[in-house]
């Protein structure tokens, strides 16, 4: 049996986090539902896209077989992003979106090789305010209620 491209392992993982998003996204009460559930659809279907580009490559590969610790070899970036933005979506629903935002800001900016202290906390404070001024002044969704912080921040509307 030939081993199979990364791209298609990248696609099964993110074609089942991408299920997991749309049910979560689902429970959600009213017109709020509308965006995270249209992020997840657009994901489940990339990530057909690039299983199924996987499973191309995997067939127009003629060298040796890889190891297992070679076929994952270039794809940690991908793999760690993936893993960072299923923990910011646990954390949105338990403690909350800004809590949640402020902490995956700083730890992606740092992932991706950010090392300036001003850089990261100039680049996190215009999206935050950015995100405060689009999603509570403009559309009026109450994302400030989410999660076991949501009570701390009642005093926004």
């Amino acid at each position: 049996m030939k081993t199979k491209h990364p791209d298609f392992y990248i696609g099964i993982v993110l074609f089942f986090v991408s299920l997991l998003i749309i049910c979560f996204a689902l429970g959600i009460s009213g017109e709020a539902k509308i965006v995270p559930t249209s992020l997840g659809i657009a994901m489940l279907a990339f990530s057909v896209v690039i299983a199924r580009n996987g499973i191309t490559a995997s067939e127009k590969k003629d060298d040796k077989p890889e190891t297992l610790s070679g076929l994952f070899r270039g794809t940690k970036t991908a793999l760690t992003f993936t893993l960072l933005t299923f923990a910011y979506f646990v954390a949105f629903e338990v403690i909350g979106y800004w809590i949640a935002t402020l902490v995956f800001m700083v730890v992606f900016q740092w992932y991706m090789g950010v090392r300036s202290a001003k850089q990261i906390i100039l680049v996190t404070a215009v999206y935050l305010i950015a995100s405060f001024v689009l999603f509570v002044v403009i559309l009026q969704l109450p994302i400030y209620k989410v999660g076991l912080t949501g009570p701390l921040f009642r005093f926004i509307r």
